[in-house]
């Protein structure tokens, strides 16, 4: 199947880190979320995110969302997230962007 990259929404917003009052801070963290639309028109979100124990864990930066959106344009999906706000989409998104970059690496070693 077929993807392509829609939008990339990041909000900075206030958000508290820790867990304890002793590493508790309040800071500015943008939480980014990403629109795929699949071959048959259908739109779905995957959070670029995850929270863990009152830390933010986000995807690789992506330097360049152009390019990053066609790199996705021509990758055949065997398999795409069925739920898009769980733990296992954003893995999903987190190899993507691994991917990315690795046929990135490739292709500057050619």
């Amino acid at each position: 199947m077929k993807l392509k990259l829609i939008d990339v929404q990041q909000e900075p917003h206030q958000v508290e880190l820790g867990t304890c009052e002793l590493c508790m801070s309040t800071t500015y963290m943008a939480e980014p979320t990403f629109t795929f639309e699949r071959e048959d028109g259908i739109t779905f979100y995957v959070d670029g995110y995850a929270w863990s124990w009152g830390d933010l864990e986000t995807v690789g930066e992506i330097d360049n969302i152009i390019e990053f959106a066609d790199f996705v344009a021509h990758v055949d999906f065997k398999e795409i997230p069925e739920r898009q706000y769980d733990e296992d989409s954003y893995e999903w998104l987190n190899e993507l962007v691994e991917s990315y970059y690795n046929k990135k690496e490739e292709k500057m070693e050619e």
